[in-house]
């Protein structure tokens, strides 16, 4: 087994969860034949695909599209590649997205219940490994977007001061930096720990609209925050900047994590995708880049 199928195996219980039934249900009241019971000779004509597009006859009539014509706007996509891929076969690109492409937890439930319709997700299918690609990519794809990471080389051209790189310079630099960084790291991680015992208390409830935890979450992006605001007020002597930039944008990353981790309740998959970033941001990237300022005897 590939680890993207491996990957995707893991979001098909999350989906399970959070969003097929959800998804599901949003249609109970729909008029559509799609939903409708059918019976002999019906059932069987709405079950065929004539176009062979990868939508029977039942389905192209519920997502209005025309069973006779396997590409109905037009765009070189097959109507059931549309689907399977989270875009509307009626309307051609690039704005034609089925849901808010942000929510990775109901974009994936949709292209999980849009590839099963029409068959590419599917274990027979000889598409199977290339859908579970092309959706595992999509969304990690998304997630990237979604925390939208500030690039060092932006930090690096911004407004920074800089001082001479002589040895009196550098070890005044780092004699600031491991004072204020000593204090930043104790009560960020007691804050982590805190949101952290919160986050476990609420597991039974899943009441993550809580303003314990709501609350908890925004003191540390407000802690953060102006940690690295006092970061970039800092002169930096010219040797360091690129170390320097490193710490401010792995912060950077921290607070937005906090942020999706913040809309759990709204987008499960993105916020426990943020939930495990932060955990190895606190246990792995940040402690290597702290270790810079750690003053030799």
């Amino acid at each position: 087994m590939t680890n993207k199928i491996k990957v995707f195996v893991g979001f098909l219980a999350l989906i399970a969860v959070f969003s097929v039934f959800t998804f599901f249900n949003s249609f109970k009241n729909s008029s559509s034949t799609f939903l409708k019971p059918l019976k002999s000779m019906v059932l069987e004509a709405v079950d065929q695909d004539v176009d062979k597009d990868g939508l029977t006859n039942r389905e192209e009539s519920y997502w209005n599209t025309d069973f006779q014509n396997p590409d109905t706007d037009g765009d070189g996509y097959l109507d059931g590649e549309e689907i399977a891929s989270g875009h509307n076969p009626s309307k051609a690109g690039p704005d034609d997205a089925l849901l808010d492409a942000k929510n990775i937890t109901n974009k994936s439930g949709a292209l999980l219940v849009a590839g099963l319709s029409e068959g590419s997700l599917k274990t027979s299918s000889p598409r199977f490994d290339k859908s579970v690609d092309s959706i595992v990519d999509d969304l990690f794809y998304q997630s990237v977007i979604n925390h939208d990471k500030t690039a060092l080389a932006d930090f690096v051209e911004g407004n920074i001061s800089t001082i001479g790189s002589d040895k009196a310079s550098v070890q005044e630099y780092l004699q600031n930096m491991n004072s204020m960084l000593e204090s930043f790291w104790i009560e960020d991680l007691k804050g982590f720990v805190k949101v952290l015992n919160i986050f476990q208390d609420l597991d039974k409830t899943q009441d993550y609209k809580n303003p314990k935890f709501t609350n908890a979450i925004d003191n540390e992006v407000t802690r953060f925050e102006n940690q690295i605001k006092q970061l970039e007020a800092v002169q930096i002597p010219s040797t360091w900047v690129s170390t320097h930039s490193q710490l401010v944008v792995e912060m950077q990353s921290m607070t937005k994590n906090y942020i999706l981790f913040k809309n759990l309740d709204n987008d499960p998959m993105q916020g426990v995708i943020a939930y495990i970033t932060l955990s190895k941001e606190f246990t792995d990237k940040l402690p290597v880049l702290l270790n810079n300022y750690v003053l030799k005897k």
